[in-house]
């Protein structure tokens, strides 16, 4: 895992920099490049494609239409992230590049994430900081980090990081699943703190209760920054054409230091008073992917 409270830089790594499964996280590599060439102005939202028969082959029961069928840009980046849907991740990905996507990971130094035949991997700490740039505007530039969280904040696939957490709590996140890999990544923020997350788990036979610990690491993080005072940071204007609802996040002065305490899972999914606790295990290792179908749940 990979925790970070953007206020202050207080957070945990654990087996952050390990060669992870991906699963549907490559899809937020995919979203980058989108934005990034619409910005470009290689590539516009409206545009339509069509997709191919061996796009559809890659549907694992999201997709709502044929080979041969109209989608635009738009909603295939929506279908993407929001239900994870795979014709739509690879449909894009088609239009955009692997490669370019690939090189755009290197470039940003985010040497543990690759999209290829062989591999989709990633790391708790490739995805922090992919989080955190978002969160601090500076993916591609501020208006377009704001679509993403906004994007990502429409997630309707939510049995992990926001599961526990209070009503009113705003989380922009992307799940990741295959048989023994349960993943979530994301933002969560309130009125006081934000915070990057990352929890990454391989090689369980419990999947449920790995998405119960997920969800419970999210709401002991968020219960420790709560607790912890600092002062409020003089508000900053960031420039957007249109206005979103996801909140600024504010930069923080330090880097990672002081550690949360490590939570341990919970077997009631109800979100009553949630305290930090240790001995959670996460494993460290890692093996490596070969893609197929249906690795790119």
């Amino acid at each position: 895992m990979a925790i970070k409270d953007l206020r202050t830089g207080r957070g945990v790594l654990i087996d952050p920099d390990a060669d992870y499964p991906a699963a549907s996280l490559f899809k937020l590599p995919v979203m980058y490049e989108v934005f990034k060439q619409r910005e470009l102005g290689a590539l516009s939202l409206d545009e339509v494609a069509y997709f191919t028969e061996r796009q559809v082959d890659f549907d694992l029961g999201t997709l709502d239409r044929p080979a041969g069928a109209p989608i635009t840009l738009r909603e295939a980046l929506e279908r993407m992230v929001t239900i994870s849907d795979n014709s739509s991740a690879i449909l894009l990905t088609d239009r955009v590049g692997a490669f370019n996507i690939n090189q755009d990971m290197a470039d940003l130094g985010f040497s543990h994430t690759r999209l290829d035949a062989v591999n989709l991997t990633t790391s708790p700490q490739d995805m922090l900081n992919f989080f955190e740039m978002i969160a601090r505007g500076q993916a591609v530039n501020p208006r377009t980090s704001l679509d993403m969280l906004e994007l990502m904040g429409r997630q309707q696939v939510n049995d992990r990081i926001p599961r526990l957490l209070r009503r009113g709590t705003s989380v922009a996140h992307k799940t990741g699943n295959l048989p023994g890999i349960v993943n979530d990544v994301g933002i969560v923020s309130t009125a006081d703190v934000s915070f990057a997350i990352a929890v990454m788990v391989n090689g369980t036979s419990e999947e449920g209760i790995a998405a119960l610990t997920i969800a419970q690491i999210a709401a002991d993080s968020l219960d420790y920054f709560e607790s912890v005072q600092v002062p409020t940071p003089t508000p900053t204007v960031q420039a957007t054409d249109t206005p979103v609802s996801t909140p600024t996040i504010e930069p923080s002065p330090s880097p990672v230091s002081t550690p949360v305490p490590s939570p341990t899972p919970a077997r009631s999914s109800t979100p009553a008073s949630v305290s930090p606790t240790r001995g959670t295990v996460i494993p460290t290792t890692t093996p490596r992917v070969t893609p197929t179908r249906a690795a790119l749940s």
